[in-house]
């Protein structure tokens, strides 16, 4: 690597590898599910859990080529995607490439033909990156073999956005006068955000200046791919975004192939101090008796807080909880709900959005409806998208029996992954 800026010309073809984790399982290597031995340039992978683009050093290790090893244990049905580049061939150089959008209609699964800007959809088997929403999918979520479709292993929703990144290869002519001109790289420039920053460009924050050919980069802010319609890209030197950006938020611009030697650093040299902003989380919970009326939902008063990183939660008057920051959270419940004598039939206990029902948890005696048991908890979870302005989210219950009342319960959440 010594005497480049960027990747050298050694490395160049990228490859995918998809491994469906065990339960506990934190090293992963040889065969993936697909049949394909894991092998990658030390420096030159990312690695992705369940679509979440981790962080090297602080959420995994890759050090050997042919193995990554993750700091917390990957669950039961987890997915991990490893995008690695693979060793250089000279019929496999990227020298451009094309980011193909689809808007998907309800039901939607296979894309092909013209995208929304008139772009005839084509890729080479093996190099291509697809997102749905900006969150990239594992190899086994889609099928791509013949060049020109791409089928997505589940239908999609009306308005759903399906990028489809599209590494275009060419045999050069002149080896030598490429060689001089253009990398084969893959190169991040990650910036963080000011209030309100919509021009990013000139210097990035682990070192190196900016430097694209239009057509031929990836926008990512907070682990979110964007569309090339969020973005505008056309100088060469800056991307201006058509949102204004929030304190802290981190933009990734991804430049792929026929980049000048000049201002690229690598991608070990991005991923060394690659910065990951935490959002909000909370954790409050109600530990009084409330009585209520049978049968009626009623709003828990979750007037304790175990924390609230973000002052986002209301624990005095409205008792809800709304995030400051635009994203996909996670939140988890728990109801106790108790009646006189053996009265108690169920408890039923509610995370409600903006007035409204997003996940509610039944927990009833021996059967339906019993009449045999004094108290019982409801649990649940669920992960919802929250504007990051106005949406909230609060705990409601009931409880079925004679003199019910609550006795006790929590709700937690945090942001799982930035819009």
């Amino acid at each position: 690597m010594s005497g480049y800026l960027g990747q050298a010309p050694g490395i160049g073809q990228q490859q995918y590898f998809t491994f469906n984790c065990t339960a506990g399982q934190t090293v992963f290597t040889g065969l993936d599910s697909y049949n394909y031995t894991l092998n990658y340039n030390v420096g030159f992978v990312d690695v992705f859990l369940n679509g979440r683009r981790l962080t090297p050093i602080s959420d995994y290790t890759a050090i050997d080529g042919s193995s990554i090893t993750l700091l917390a244990a990957a669950s039961a049905s987890d997915v991990l995607f490893v995008s690695a580049l693979s060793q250089f061939s000279l019929a496999n150089w990227v020298t451009n490439a094309v980011n193909y959008v689809f808007v998907a209609t309800a039901g939607q699964s296979s894309f092909s033909g013209s995208d929304i800007n008139g772009q005839t959809l084509f890729y080479v088997a093996g190099a291509l990156q697809v997102s749905v929403n900006g969150i990239v999918l594992p190899q086994n979520d889609y099928a791509a073999l013949n060049g020109s479709t791409v089928i997505i292993g589940s239908a999609l929703n009306a308005g759903d956005i399906v990028q489809v990144f599209s590494l275009r290869t060419i045999n050069p002519i002149n080896i030598s006068s490429w060689i001089t001109n253009n990398l084969t790289n893959i190169a991040d420039y990650t910036y963080i955000a000011t209030q309100g920053q919509t021009s990013f460009g000139g210097a990035a924050y682990a070192g190196g200046t900016l430097a694209y050919k239009p057509n031929c980069i990836e926008v990512i802010v907070n682990g979110l791919v964007l569309t090339p319609a969020d973005y505008t890209a056309t100088s060469g030197t800056n991307v201006i975004l058509n949102l204004g950006c929030n304190f802290d938020d981190t933009v990734v611009i991804r430049v792929f192939g026929n980049t000048t030697v000049a201002g690229v650093y690598t991608q070990a040299q991005s991923d060394a101090k690659y910065l990951v902003k935490d959002g909000p989380a909370f954790s409050a919970s109600y530990g009084g008796t409330l009585s209520i009326t049978s049968n009626v939902f009623t709003k828990v008063p979750l007037n304790t807080e175990q924390f609230d990183t973000a002052n986002c939660f209301d624990n005095v008057t409205n008792y809800r909880f709304t995030p400051n920051v635009a994203g996909y959270y996670q939140f988890s419940l728990s109801l106790h709900g108790v009646a006189s004598g053996t009265s108690c039939q169920a408890v039923n206990g509610m995370i409600w959005k903006n007035g409204t029902e997003v996940i509610g948890s039944y927990l009833t005696g021996n059967s339906l409806y019993p009449t045999s048991v004094t108290e019982a908890r409801s649990t649940g979870s669920v992960l919802t998208y929250m504007n990051g302005t106005t949406d909230y989210v609060e705990l409601w219950g009931k409880v079925i029996g004679t003199s019910p009342s609550f006795g006790g319960g929590y709700l937690t959440g945090f942001l799982a992954r930035a819009a």
